[in-house]
């Protein structure tokens, strides 16, 4: 039977003021990896289809930021991937190899850092 079904909910995030913003100008090789991953992003939807492996794999693989055993087939987890100005951050609770709860968050050196992506 399967579980119900995890939704992923998107929101933007822009400095409120020009002091969040550096005061030289943007380099715009790190604005290209910026671009590259938000398209990451959206290689994480469908969340139910996803499990901590291929989060991995899709945020760049190497070793989780948590991996913890919680018992009775239980798993909490954090994976981050840093990019130009932004880091994608995962994070997540896996029972018995399937996703139960996803959180993304996207931080950026610019000042702010929003979770876009939640579900329980």
């Amino acid at each position: 039977m399967a579980g119900p079904p995890i939704a992923v909910v998107f929101v933007l995030s822009i400095p409120r003021h020009s002091a969040a913003m550096p005061q030289d100008a943007l380099n715009p090789e790190w604005v290209q990896k910026d671009l590259a991953g938000a398209a990451v992003i959206g290689k994480l939807v469908p969340a139910e289809k996803q499990t901590i492996r291929s989060i991995m794999a899709i945020l760049g693989g190497g070793n989780p930021d948590q991996d913890d055993d919680t018992g009775f087939g239980g798993r909490i987890f954090s994976v981050r991937r840093g990019h130009g100005y932004t880091s994608v951050t995962a994070q997540g609770f896996e029972v018995s190899g399937r996703l139960a709860r996803l959180r993304v968050s996207v931080h950026s050196l610019l000042g702010t850092g929003k979770s876009f992506a939640n579900k329980s």
